[in-house]
């Protein structure tokens, strides 16, 4: 989500596909595919990084939020922004 009156971009990164230090996968992946899987994740973690950055340097105010994190409590989440917005 993007308040551009604000300056404040907020992120929702899903636990599993952008690598959730908690709920994201703890092992390595097996299969034909799995480096496939485990660099999708690498440039996933990357491009959230380099997007913060960016954001950050443009001005912005940004706010990482894990998918985990609002299906635990919305409320906080919701909080977390708020704060950032009000600085």
């Amino acid at each position: 989500m993007v308040l551009p009156g604000r300056r404040l971009a907020v992120f929702v990164d899903g636990d599993f596909w952008h690598g959730c230090p908690t709920h994201g996968r703890t092992g390595r992946f097996t299969g034909p595919n799995a480096q496939r899987w485990e660099a999708k994740i690498a440039r996933n973690k990357a491009r959230d990084i380099g997007a913060s950055e960016t954001a950050q340097r443009m001005g912005w105010v940004v706010v990482r939020l894990w998918e985990c994190e609002i299906r635990a409590d919305p409320t906080a989440a919701a909080r977390r922004v708020l704060a950032a917005e009000l600085g």
